[in-house]
């Protein structure tokens, strides 16, 4: 299915975006060594975890002797005044058991020596504080698409996502990205490893299609004209498309790391031109949400209810699931127009273009709600 037709669409929430939002992430690169392997402390990967695949993030040294690896702790904010956790629940999809993982702009599989990159998710019931602390390996992984799911190994650069599951998890406090080279550092020339970013996601799919009547459009706001006083036409262009990203064009997988002058920089410009140009919009109303579709049955945090099944960050409702976790056009979101329909470009990251949702009552306990969905950078 290539066509970029809207149809039951998905939208993929980044857990560390809304986190990092509401203050609740330690920063990241004060993370604590543990094993065989090392945190890495470096200033340029503080926002790797953030949904910004644009910005070039790189590894430049690896540690240990065989299956070297970096680590890249990510842990929620603990002390007596200051703490938070996660649930599970919090932060699964609403109609599957899984949180989704988008590498995005890559080249784990650049080396010319027989090298790859293999990347692990790990999470840990600990505290940053804590003297031991537990990383635990998902209970199960799907891969979606460009990732091999047994061995953590991808075939093209550019873009990876799989599908994670930690359901035996009772608190989540830590997330670990881990990267591990195939050959010892001795027998490899990995020194440079790019990311644009690593984004954990929550897939909120709805109930139901939008109405048949919506909009598609291409916006090119990035041109501007102006007329002479001979009537003559001046154009000048800003940006006309989504910026290329660290290792390809947006949302493209390649066997090649375009910008590495050694394996791929000669086919720059095959890709430019073959790249999608405009902004990407989509305005689409749903009709017919009921009341519990809509909102959580509790939407206040008083203690006594604070851990109710059904509150503001448990609920699988709309409001929960998509609008708390986006704060309407604050915190962008990955957008997939058709949720049965996993080629890689029809996905994209988008933003609400709207200061306020409003929710008409269409009937008792029913309402309908319009999106205008933008695709930013």
């Amino acid at each position: 299915m290539p066509y970029q037709e809207v149809k039951k669409p998905a939208f993929y929430l980044p857990i560390l975006d809304y986190m990092n939002g509401t203050g609740g992430l330690w920063n990241p690169s004060d993370s604590i060594d543990t094993n065989y392997y090392y945190s890495f402390r470096n200033a340029d990967l503080r926002s790797m975890h953030l949904l910004n695949p644009e910005k070039i993030n790189m590894i430049h040294d690896w540690g240990g002797d065989n299956n070297s690896g970096v680590n890249w702790d990510i842990f929620l904010r603990s002390g007596e005044h200051d703490s938070t956790q996660l649930s599970w629940s919090e932060i699964k999809s609403n109609n599957e058991n899984y949180i989704y993982v988008f590498i995005l702009g890559h080249n784990f599989n650049q080396y010319n020596d027989g090298s790859q990159i293999k990347f692990n998710l790990q999470m840990t019931e600990n505290d940053r504080e804590d003297a031991s602390v537990v990383w635990e390996d998902a209970d199960e992984i799907v891969e979606v698409y460009n990732y091999d799911a047994s061995n953590k190994l991808s075939s093209l650069h550019g873009v990876s996502v799989f599908k994670a599951k930690f359901d035996s998890l009772t608190a989540i406090k830590g997330f670990r990205y881990q990267f591990i080279c195939n050959v010892p550092p001795s027998q490899t020339n990995a020194t440079l490893l790019k990311i644009g970013s690593i984004s954990l996601c929550t897939k909120y799919t709805p109930p139901h299609n939008p109405d048949l009547s919506l909009t598609m459009s291409k916006q090119f706001d990035g041109i501007s004209k102006t007329t002479t006083r001979g009537g003559k036409t001046l154009s000048n262009k800003q940006f006309d498309g989504v910026p290329m990203w660290a290792t390809a064009p947006s949302w493209v997988s390649t066997e090649y790391d375009l910008f590495n002058p050694n394996n791929g920089y000669e086919h720059v410009g095959d890709y430019k031109k073959r790249r999608t140009m405009g902004r990407r919009n989509w305005v689409m109303n749903f009709s017919y949400l009921s009341n519990a579709q809509l909102m959580p049955e509790y939407e206040t945090i008083y203690e006594s209810i604070h851990y109710a099944n059904d509150d503001i960050m448990r609920s699988d409702s709309f409001i929960s699931k998509f609008i708390n976790r986006t704060q309407a056009s604050h915190i962008p979101f990955i957008f997939q127009p058709d949720s049965s329909n996993d080629a890689i470009d029809t996905f994209s990251i988008c933003r609400l273009n709207q200061e306020e949702v409003a929710f008409i009552q269409t009937a008792p306990s029913m309402y309908s709600c319009e999106l205008n969905i933008q695709e930013t950078w």
